[in-house]
């Protein structure tokens, strides 16, 4: 999934909003401008749907992906969960 197909299930599904507002995203991706944040989380994941498709799309070359690679995949999915559940628990209490 790229990145808007994940904005639209936390935004019009679940009705998270603005998760780069999120202090755990904003404090693991090095920013608190929100704006830089969305560029940086979009970035990092279209670059993993865009490795992702390299390596079952290969075609004659061969590629695997490095543990650096998935250990930052993993740390990145780990913030977008994390952040995505402070946002959603925060909603619930406002309820």
């Amino acid at each position: 999934m790229r990145a808007g197909v994940l904005e639209n299930i936390y935004s019009q599904r679940l009705g998270v909003k603005r998760l780069s507002r999120q202090p755990s995203i904003q404090a693991d991706l090095g920013s608190t401008i929100p704006q830089t944040v969305e560029h940086l989380l979009r970035t990092k994941l279209d670059g993993f749907i865009t490795r992702r498709n390299q390596i079952i799309h290969r075609g004659p070359a061969y590629y695997t992906s490095s543990e650096t690679e998935i250990k930052e995949a993993a740390k990145v999915f780990e913030t977008l969960v994390m952040g995505c559940a402070e946002a959603l628990d925060k909603h619930l209490q406002s309820l």
